[in-house]
């Protein structure tokens, strides 16, 4: 069977804990939330922030860039 990239495995443990793998930076969001406490969801939570920003940063100069160079 062939993996697609978005796909999270989760496993919701009796005791509360969370086991997640293959996670998203939105999943990371998400499983921060379940777990406030659990420092590597908080972790992958701070890096998918800053990579998001990241992204709309650059969405932006590539918009701005763009309209300059369609004149």
């Amino acid at each position: 069977m062939q993996r697609r990239q978005a796909e999270t495995d989760i496993l919701i443990l009796p005791d509360g804990r969370v086991l997640a793998q293959n996670i998203t930076p939105v999943m990371a969001i998400v499983l921060s939330q379940l777990n406030p406490a659990d420092r590597q969801f908080g972790l992958r939570r701070a890096v998918a922030l800053r990579l998001a920003k990241r992204q709309a940063i650059t969405n932006r100069s590539r918009t701005h860039t763009h309209k300059r160079t369609a004149k």
